[in-house]
């Protein structure tokens, strides 16, 4: 198709008229397309031109506050760092919360009353993610016997009950206050420290499901923390220019650990020291843990904590008689020269803890306060307002939110006065039933192979007798005071309940091998008895 010229020639189109301006035309689209050119432009960075100004500006003043605050800025960073590697590795989830529970961390935050340390957080966050793992089958369980945990299913039990009954017996003068708080939030904080040795336990055995190397991970990490804690303490003592008879009471705390948090921990380290001292083989090995046995031990001597002592004392007297009775036998015939040494050091000590000597009149005040309920206790939480009101403490000490007197200073003491005598029966048992448990390991831990196993069960044999004896002057080896205001320390005791979930761990797969093994043989002889009746029938 050809179309049509309308001018002649091929000539350009007249310039007048009314033809259009090709030139004119090409100009304004030139300067149209400039203009779109440019508003897109301002489209695509007027938003990144504000935001660089914005984040200049952010940058400056969050920059300030991270000089100022840091902690503000990092912990949160740290802590979902934390969390993400305990839900990923939750072995080293328990790792982590037994390093936490040291008194080497500072406290996290606090509501109130009660002191937050981060060992506690991570331990619910565990609970709660093994609790999912468990319920969709993504983890196997193995969960501590029955016959191990019930005394502590009974104090749990107890506390709830005790409580419910106190309300509706509760003793005519006695104030629904602690300082102006109410007395149902030392309730409930004291029913939940009963629930905590069960969800220790829990956690750290499935933790360890086919993990058990984490138990000497977690042994060691506890060796050389109370070492660091022990070059702290004999640093610091020399520093201040301290002497052991005014270190606990010139300065309760060092740095910000409290010394009966650092005794704890120092005796768990020596225990776990001399047990693998006990079974080196090298001398090299036996010299590094004997040095950490002295300063871990000068370490509890230092702080002047006498309930440590004792527990340290009597730890270590129980662990080399159920190792060697000879070498127990040759230890005590060492030690007699020093006795005149020790009882000298005893009446010295006397003389300058004095205030030792009220704990008469704090015992005869629990059970003061055990007679005002006699059958069932004050329930937990509220011991401290049944003993402001019945103390026969000297008037300048019975201000117990000054001088922290509201407690009894003896565990069996606590717990009878708060559970009566049937919690006090439970808490008996359960140490009675700790002791059986790590007996039971260590003696069937003799092979060679299992020296692991024979360790860890003579380091919670020291320690649950070491705390049992302690218990009687401190009443904070397994729990802590049932008082919102014992928070402080309470992370100190995770450690404690740590290792002997441990040892239940270790109870639990051998109680799970032996039934299995009694199933096998009966399956074996039901098998026996069908193939020889199978032969009888075969042969009539």
């Amino acid at each position: 198709m050809q179309i049509a010229d309308s001018f002649p020639k091929r000539a350009f189109p007249p310039q007048g008229g009314n033809a259009p301006d090709i030139s004119t035309q090409l100009q304004q689209q030139r300067i149209e397309h400039q203009r779109i050119l440019v508003r897109r432009s301002m489209e695509l960075w007027w938003p990144r031109v504000v935001l660089i100004a914005l984040g200049g500006i952010l940058a400056g003043v969050i920059g300030q506050f991270v000089l100022n605050y840091p902690i503000y800025v990092f912990a949160p960073m740290g802590a979902l760092v934390i969390l993400f590697l305990i839900t990923w590795r939750v072995q080293f989830g328990l790792f982590v919360i037994a390093v936490t529970s040291t008194p080497l961390l500072p406290q996290a935050f606090s509501v109130k009353a009660l002191s937050v340390y981060p060992a506690l957080p991570l331990l619910v966050w565990l609970f709660f993610v093994l609790a999912v793992q468990v319920a969709f089958r993504v983890k196997e369980v193995v969960l501590p016997s029955f016959w191990a945990i019930w005394p502590l299913l009974g104090l749990a039990c107890l506390a709830i009950i005790s409580n419910i009954v106190v309300q509706v017996t509760w003793t005519t003068g006695v104030p629904h206050k602690i300082g102006n708080s109410p007395v149902i939030l030392d309730e409930i904080y004291g029913i939940a420290l009963f629930f905590l040795p069960l969800i220790t336990i829990a956690v750290t055995t499935v933790s360890l499901v086919k993990k058990e190397q984490w138990i000497e991970y977690i042994q060691t990490a506890f060796l050389v923390l109370s070492v660091l804690l022990a070059a702290i303490v004999i640093i610091e003592f020399k520093r201040i220019g301290a002497t052991i008879y005014t270190f606990r009471f010139s300065d309760p705390k060092l740095l910000w650990m409290s010394l009966k948090a650092i005794s704890q921990i120092l005796v768990l380290g020596t225990l776990i020291a001399y047990v693998r001292l006990l079974y080196s083989t090298r001398w090299r090995a036996r010299i590094m843990y004997g040095v950490a046995v002295l300063m871990c031990i000068g370490g509890v001597y230092l702080c002047l904590q006498n309930s440590w002592w004792v527990e340290a004392v009597i730890a270590l007297g129980v662990i080399t008689f159920t190792y060697s009775r000879k070498l127990f036998g040759f230890l005590c015939l060492a030690a007699i020269p020093l006795i005149p040494v020790v009882l000298a050091e005893i009446q010295k000590l006397a003389t300058v803890k004095t205030a030792d000597f009220y704990r008469l009149i704090i015992w005869k005040d629990a059970l003061r306060v055990w007679s005002k309920q006699p059958l069932f206790g004050v329930g937990p939480g509220n011991f401290w307002a049944y003993d402001q009101r019945f103390t026969q403490l000297p008037r300048y000490l019975r201000d117990f939110s000054k001088t922290g007197l509201g407690v009894s200073h003896n565990g069996y003491l606590q717990t009878l006065g708060e559970l009566g005598p049937l919690g006090l029966f439970f808490y008996l048992a359960m140490m009675v039933v700790i002791i059986v448990v790590a007996v039971r390991l260590f003696r069937r831990s003799k092979a060679p192979e299992k020296r692991n196993d024979a360790m860890l069960g003579l380091v919670a044999l020291g320690l649950v007798c070491g705390s049992a004896l302690g218990d009687f002057t401190s009443g904070a080896m397994f729990l802590q005071p049932r008082q919102v205001g014992s928070s402080g320390s309470l992370t100190q005791v995770l450690s404690t309940w740590i290792i002997f979930g441990c040892i239940m761990y270790k109870d639990q797969l051998w109680r799970m091998a032996r039934k299995k093994l009694k199933f096998d043989k009966q399956e074996s002889n039901t098998g026996n008895y069908t193939l020889k009746g199978n032969a009888n029938q075969w042969t009539m």
